[in-house]
């Protein structure tokens, strides 16, 4: 009798910790999907920064925007926007032999 109720007991225990660790999996995966999907607020970039790279780049403000983007690229929200435009400027410059 022992025996059955421990064995029981046992299931239920296993049961138990199964739901929760199915549980606490679910919400972890939900939170990383909906960081993943959530867009980086819009931040402003310092003028002279932004102006200072585009003038770099002959006024071509799309090559710019591109070339930022490669120095945001798997670091988005980990600095401030100016940061990779300096990242950028920074990359011009040792292209330009002038860093």
């Amino acid at each position: 009798m022992e025996f059955i109720l421990g064995l029981i007991t046992g299931v239920i225990l296993l049961v138990a910790i199964e739901a929760v660790l199915k549980g606490s999996g679910k919400r972890r995966s939900r939170s990383t999907r909906s960081q993943a999907t959530r867009m980086p607020a819009k931040v402003e970039v310092d003028i002279e920064v932004r102006e200072k790279l585009i003038s770099m780049l002959g006024g071509d403000k799309d090559k710019a925007e591109r070339l930022v983007a490669r120095m945001r690229f798997g670091k988005v929200g980990r600095y401030s926007e100016t940061y990779y435009w300096r990242m950028a400027i920074r990359e011009l410059e040792m292209e330009n032999g002038n860093g």
